[in-house]
Parts: structure tokens; C-alpha cells; sequence
């Protein structure tokens, strides 16, 4: 599936700079979306410069990591995307410990690695901090995290670790800021 955004907050800029950006990290480890830029007819008359972008859901997940779409877990602000509620106590259980025990401790730090990716989660927070995205995992919006409800062996990312999606880059690369925002960046409590 697909949306034809209209550049969000950059509406009335360059349009493209969530586009821009995560070009800038393709092909990591981090999860981005392909979009490709359009001119827009609706019955014919001229709409103007629109992003056509890829979604992310349990049908794109499938496709690019060969997991069924079943078993995809999609969080997205706070609210299940793909996935029950049963689900979603997984997920809360896990960034509770995630957020809350003593990481300096060597069991709790293994048991963080088995629940997140931290080598995603890095590149994830890496990205946002280096574009200063003003509307971020960062500032308790516009995140997205993505698992399987049962791991699959020998399937790549099918492991049941928590990993980004990046996605809505707009508020970012200087866009309604200054200097201080980005020195400013601070994890916040993303519930």
C-alpha cells in the first residue's frame, strides 16, 4: 500500500525533505520508506508536487523480510498497527524494562538485546538526532516500532527483536528551528 503525501510540515518548502532524508539512510540497518516524487492530475486538473510513499503495515513487512503478515507486530504512537492486544502488553512489558532497569547490570543489558536491536535502535536514534527531527521518537511522537509475535529460525529479522521504522522525517534538517533544538535533543517517556 501506498500514500500520496503532500510534504506534511514542508508543504510550503521544499516538499521532499522527508524523501531526502531517509534516502540518506537507505540500505542500513534501519527500516525507510520508498517514495518517489510526482505531479499530481485529479481529473485532469494540476494539483501540484506530491510523495508517493510506501506504508508501513503487516503486508510490507511480509514482503520484505518473507514473514507471514500474521505474525508482524506494528506500533505506532502508543496504538497497535498490526497486531492485538496481547501484543501490545509485549511490547509495553518491554519498553518497561527497556526504560526502567539498571542497563549497567549484565543480565539486564543480555535481556535488552534479546528484546531490542540495538544496532537498529542506534542507527534509529542516530538518524534522528543527526537530521534534528523536531517530531521524533525523541519527543514522544512519530515513531514506529515493528517485531514478530513468534520467531521464525533462519529468517532474516524474524528474531522477535523491537525495531525502528523511520517515517514523517518532515520537521527536520533545520525546518521551524534553530541550533538550540537540535542541542536540545532528549529521550522523553513515549507513552
Amino acid at each position: 500500500t501506498f500514500t500520496i503525501r503532500n510534504g506534511g510540515n514542508d508543504y510550503e518548502y521544499a516538499k521532499i525533505r522527508d524523501k531526502a532524508v531517509q534516502d540518506l539512510i537507505s540500505n542500513r540497518c534501519l527500516e525507510t520508506q520508498q517514495g518517489d516524487i510526482m505531479v499530481l492530475f485529479l481529473d485532469g486538473e494540476y494539483w501540484g508536487v506530491y510523495i508517493l510513499t510506501e506504508n508501513y503495515d503487516d503486508h510490507y513487512i511480509a514482503n520484505n523480510y518473507d514473514i507471514e503478515d500474521e505474525n508482524v507486530i506494528i506500533v505506532k504512537n502508543s496504538k497497535m498497527k498490526a497486531g492485538d492486544q496481547n501484543d501490545n502488553n509485549v511490547f509495553e512489558n518491554a519498553l518497561h524494562f527497556l526504560q526502567n532497569e539498571d542497563m549497567s547490570n549484565p543480565s539486564n543489558y543480555k535481556r535488552a538485546n534479546e528484546l531490542l536491536d540495538t544496532e537498529d535502535f542506534a542507527w534509529y536514534a542516530a538518524f534522528n538526532i543527526y537530521i534534528g527531527n523536531r517530531d521524533s521518537v525523541f519527543k514522544a511522537t512519530n515513531w514506529a516500532m515493528w517485531s514478530v509475535r513468534n520467531p521464525v529460525e533462519n529468517v532474516y529479522k524474524a528474531d522477535g527483536k523491537w525495531r525502528g521504522l523511520a517515517y514523517d522525517n518532515d520537521l527536520s534538517a533545520g525546518l521551524f528551528g534553530d541550533e538550540n533544538d537540535i542541542n536540545n535533543i532528549h529521550l522523553q517517556d513515549n507513552r
